[in-house]
């Protein structure tokens, strides 16, 4: 591999190639499409993070990485790829593309289940406490919610106080909706009415 003399290791520039064709990647992942063991895919992955070129995240129990929008050679690097992955055969080209629904499959059953475990979450609230802090304010508030359920929606009635700046109780109400839509696995959040009372 033409990237090796640079990077000191095969791997390191496997896995550059690797998160520069797919975005990102998790370390079995990677490991499996390009035929090594995961350790030295690990270790790579580690090495990179700790430079400063990629960055990870969790999404459920996977970690997942990516280049470092913040690394200052970006886009050099990104050139450098590039011009790498189209020096490359054919047949070894094939081996750096991952279908994304292999990069999603786990994390999509993982987070479904967190979102459940959310929303089952949610149906219990019955009271909320909170703080609002500016630069130049401390307020404090809480509310008793009542909650209509419907389909697939929650409406949250509050009725509560609130400290404002100047230490007056104010009273206040609001009526939120939370919406589930498992099809799109997200859960929204609407206003529909506030106000002081």
């Amino acid at each position: 591999m033409m990237l090796e003399v640079l990077c000191g290791n095969k791997n390191v520039g496997r896995i550059l190639i690797f998160l520069f064709v797919n975005s990102r990647c998790y370390g079995t992942q990677a490991a499996k499409a390009l035929k090594v063991p995961l350790t030295p895919i690990q270790k790579a992955l580690i090495r990179l993070e700790r430079g400063g070129v990629i960055m990870s995240y969790s999404e459920g129990k996977t970690r997942l990485y990516q280049f470092n929008p913040a690394y200052p050679l970006l886009s050099e690097l990104e050139a450098l790829l590039k011009k790498a992955y189209t020096l490359l055969p054919a047949h070894e080209k094939k081996s750096y593309y991952v279908v994304r629904e292999d990069l999603t499959a786990s994390v999509q059953i993982e987070k479904m289940q967190v979102l459940g475990a959310f929303w089952e979450k949610l149906q219990t609230v019955s009271r909320l406490h909170f703080n609002a802090k500016t630069l130049k304010s401390h307020s404090k508030g809480q509310a008793e919610v009542v909650i209509e359920k419907e389909r697939s929606s929650l409406i949250f009635h509050e009725k509560g106080t609130w400290k404002d700046k100047e230490g007056i109780d104010v009273s206040f109400s609001n009526s939120l909706r939370w919406t589930l839509d498992r099809s799109a696995g997200v859960v929204s959040l609407e206003h529909l009415r506030r106000g002081i009372e």
